[in-house]
């Protein structure tokens, strides 16, 4: 759907002739959309079994990279060092992103801030507060917002649709 602002038409035969000429170049905007998507479409069916088939292998032979660079990795990279290389590629390890986890299936999440709150550490617990935006404007009345400092928006955009059986 294309969005146009009407400024500066002198008529309405201007206004509407502006109209018009958006939904024929949205509907030919449109064809030569599905056109190329056609041809991008046969493009991936030639080129996906090649490229599935590459992907498989890769993930074949990393998955035994992998459990060989683990059990050898003292051979395979010099201490202190994360990488190294063959002829053709680096190879090494990289460290994740750091997370949090519960340090056994004995704790829980709960567990855990009660515990930080007994060892006065309640800076490390988040307490988010927000308003229900969604009950707010459906349970709420204009003025018991206004009261609460509140509004409903809403914006109104023009819009242009083309006909696209009278358009060919």
């Amino acid at each position: 759907m294309a969005r146009v602002k009407a400024e500066g038409f002198a008529t309405r035969e201007e206004f509407e002739a502006a109209v018009d000429r958006v939904a024929r170049c949205e509907v030919e905007r449109r064809k030569l959309e599905a056109a190329r998507d056609v041809e991008i479409q046969k493009i991936q069916e030639r080129r996906n079994p090649d490229i599935d088939a590459l992907k498989g292998e890769i993930d074949r032979l990393l998955s035994k990279a992998d459990a060989y660079a683990k059990e050898h990795r003292a051979e395979l990279i010099a201490e202190g060092r994360q990488s190294a290389e063959t002829p053709l590629a680096n190879y090494g390890f990289r460290w994740g992103n750091k997370t949090l986890a519960l340090l056994s299936n004995r704790w829980k999440w709960t567990a855990v801030i009660e515990s930080l709150r007994k060892g006065g550490l309640d800076g490390f617990i988040r307490v988010k507060e927000e308003v229900a935006k969604d009950a707010a404007k459906d349970e709420l009345s204009e003025a018991v917002l206004a009261h609460h400092g509140m509004r409903i928006r809403q914006s109104e955009t023009f819009w242009v649709e083309p006909k696209t059986d009278m358009i060919g």
